[in-house]
């Protein structure tokens, strides 16, 4: 019988996020004194339950300030160039959602840069474990201190009550964040990421594991990366390092990474 010995491994993944998109960083847009009597625009950007997340979050605010108006906007991922522009002719503020895949999350971010440019102040509704596409687009097109709040999970795996459910907490910081120009009030950052990971491990396996530890599937279940390097790595145990790598690829399920 011959002894088995693992073989350390490791992983590296190159990171496809920008850091510069060729602009200067620029400040968030004044925010309001208050929201009474002023024009909150709820921008959706047609993601399943966003339009009953922003609803909610549209009727608490109209309880607590009777004199504001609050003007419901259907969109799409990204929002038109006719829509931001009425937004930015009607609004004093704007509430965009929701930010629960890597596009919409981008485009949102995107988007709502584009308002605070204009002078209009928003706060994007993002999901949890979305946080770093909304701050890397952030710094991306140059305005890192862009505001957002999370919410526990993403709204297509909720039901309508548990949409509404999982909004009201977070309408104390949107309101916040749209009436207080002190930096504190937004979200905080992270620092800018590598342009690379490694993941190491005792064996292939235990490399992979790593790699999952820090990307979990049920987070980035749509991701196609993720897909590949698991399909990779479990069917094959990873390519020969002296193979060709093209003999290797591997082509996601149709809906990965929509």
């Amino acid at each position: 019988m011959h002894d088995m010995v693992a073989t350390a491994s490791k992983i590296e993944v190159l990171n496809p996020t920008a850091s510069d998109y060729g602009e200067a960083n620029s400040p968030i847009a004044p925010r309001l004194e208050t929201l009474e009597g002023k024009v909150i625009g709820l921008l959706w950007n047609g993601k399943p339950l966003a339009d009953v997340a922003l609803k909610t979050v549209g009727a608490i605010i109209k309880e607590r300030y009777p004199t504001a108006d609050l003007r419901f906007f259907p969109g799409t991922i990204r929002f038109t160039k006719e829509l931001l522009a009425q937004a930015t002719e009607e609004c004093d503020a704007v509430i965009t959602c929701c930010a629960d895949c890597g596009a919409c999350s981008s485009w949102l971010i995107h988007d709502s840069i584009t308002l605070e440019r204009r002078g209009i102040p928003s706060v994007t509704i993002a999901s949890k474990g979305f946080e770093h596409d909304c701050e890397a687009t952030a710094a991306a097109f140059g305005m890192p201190s862009v505001r957002y709040v999370v919410v526990p999970r993403v709204y297509n795996a909720l039901t309508a009550q548990q949409a509404a459910d999982q909004s009201r907490p977070v309408v104390d910081d949107i309101v916040r964040m749209l009436t207080v120009n002190d930096v504190e009030a937004a979200t905080v950052l992270a620092e800018a990421e590598a342009d690379h990971f490694t993941f190491s491990g005792g064996d292939t396996i235990e490399a992979l594991d790593a790699f999952l530890h820090k990307y979990p599937p049920e987070v980035y279940r749509n991701d196609v990366a993720c897909y590949a390097l698991a399909l990779g790595t479990l069917n094959n145990f990873g390519p020969d390092e002296n193979s060709d790598k093209d003999e290797h690829e591997e082509t996601p399920p149709a809906g990965s990474g929509q």
